[in-house]
């Protein structure tokens, strides 16, 4: 591991530990590359999430026509982590989890997850076109 790459690291490493949780908790079943970041499959409940250098999706995306969108989408997220660091979780993970929750309980909400804030940043930072 490089020097940049163990900073890189520890830069994220609230992230980096809450996604290791989150591997024990949810054993994936399959591990693929994607932008250079590992991709954990696992089943359970259809969601796909990014923690630092994981990214995390639902078996429930294999073969869909969206996957390719899901997938940069969260790639986005792995970037906004990059860049904020400790203070993704705060800025990013939380506001995503609640919007999350709100769109599962109301239609029009939903209607426009990705065009809030951080979705659609992780939108433009994945190259995502809606």
């Amino acid at each position: 591991m490089t020097i940049k790459k163990f900073l890189l690291f520890i830069w994220q490493l609230p992230q980096h530990l809450v996604g290791v949780i989150v591997y024990i908790a949810l054993r994936p079943y399959r591990v693929n590359r994607f932008n250079n970041k590992k991709v954990y499959w696992f089943k359970g409940f259809y969601t796909a999430f990014s923690l630092g250098n994981f990214i995390f999706i639902s078996y429930h995306y294999e073969g869909k026509n969206r996957l390719e969108k899901t997938l940069n989408h969260e790639y986005g997220h792995s970037r906004q982590s990059t860049i904020l660091g400790p203070f993704y979780l705060l800025i990013v993970a939380l506001p995503s989890i609640f919007f999350n929750i709100i769109s599962i309980m109301n239609k029009s909400f939903a209607d426009n997850y990705f065009n809030r804030f951080p979705e659609n940043w992780a939108d433009k930072l994945g190259n995502v076109k809606r």
